[in-house]
């Protein structure tokens, strides 16, 4: 077996901007808006960004600044508890966030986006707000596919639950051959039992990475724990 760490507790940073592949929405979520909630504009935007990835014809979605909770079971059937939530990135969404929710994608340039003044973020707080014990092992998830997440904070992912797979990739957790491009993002204070409390990628997985920072992120003392900001094993080989 072949085990990947990067890194027990600690900040890792690789900055300059970049969008990868992108191109116009088809559509758009805004944790504010107030119209028909249907995506097909700013204004009438979903206001969850799970009704987006979910929707077969959402392919490029647009997310202005705020704080989304996953609320997909990432396994169906599964369990359905705070901790087993998660964003489930299986249908191979492009997702672009740091944008204020007014620009047209007709025109506007992702590389001009501000992510400090317009930080999107995916929150694992799925229970007591505030309270980690309760939050979603995995932020993020995706099996045996593409996809693109950029512009994002992924933050306070809480890898502890019962089984192996719940124990790993606080932030993001791939398998089955995922290679998603994970770009212009912030992976932070993720926490897991054992491999990557930011990340975890495993079975012949190969997520890339550029221009992205990692701190906080940790695993618990112990000697099954590495990687806490990044971990892979089974063939796996992130790119940065």
């Amino acid at each position: 077996m072949q085990t990947l760490k990067v890194c027990a507790s600690c900040a890792i940073c690789c900055c300059a901007l970049f969008a990868h592949g992108a191109r116009g929405a088809d559509c758009f979520v805004d944790d504010d808006a107030t119209g028909n909630n249907d995506g097909s504009s700013w204004a009438d935007a979903f206001t969850s960004l799970q009704s987006a990835v979910g929707n077969p014809g959402c392919t490029s979605i647009w997310v202005a600044a705020g704080t989304y909770i996953p609320s997909a079971v990432r396994i169906p059937g599964g369990d359905t508890e705070p901790g087993g939530l998660t964003f489930d990135m299986s249908t191979g969404r492009n997702l672009y966030g740091g944008l204020a929710g007014t620009e047209d994608p007709a025109t506007f340039d992702l590389s001009t986006r501000d992510f400090v003044a317009n930080e999107t973020i995916l929150s694992g707080d799925t229970g007591v707000p505030g309270v980690p014990t309760d939050n979603a092992f995995h932020v993020v998830s995706g099996w045996n596919v593409f996809f693109v997440l950029d512009g994002f904070t992924i933050r306070d992912g809480n890898a502890t639950g019962d089984s192996l797979g719940d124990k790993r990739g606080g932030g993001i957790y791939l398998g089955d051959v995922s290679s998603p491009s994970i770009a212009n993002c912030v992976i932070k204070d993720n926490k897991s039992v054992e491999s990557g409390g930011g990340v975890f990628a495993f079975d012949h997985s190969h997520p890339t990475f550029v221009d992205f920072l990692f701190d906080g992120n940790q695993t618990q003392p112990g000697e099954s724990s590495d990687g806490g900001a990044v971990g892979a094993t089974n063939d796996s080989s992130p790119d940065f």
